[in-house]
């Protein structure tokens, strides 16, 4: 399937939409949070060794509030 005329236009919205969703979807992937920490998860522990530990079990009930994207 051609993508583009000779004159640079898309031929038809559904193969650039389906370019743009393509796109989108690659660079989200390519920045997914847990994917990066598990790839440099040895250089942050070894950087911040409280990081290697496993912390203590609450001694209560917790509350975890994020907000945001990495939330």
């Amino acid at each position: 399937m051609k993508v583009a005329t000779e004159t640079g236009r898309w031929e038809s919205t559904a193969v650039q939409r389906r370019f743009l969703e393509d796109l989108f979807t690659r660079a989200v992937a390519r920045l997914e949070p847990a994917r990066l920490v598990a790839d440099r998860w040895s250089e942050i522990a070894a950087r911040l060794p409280a990081l290697a530990a496993r912390p203590a079990e609450p001694a209560g009930r917790t509350l975890i509030i994020g907000y945001g994207k990495a939330a």
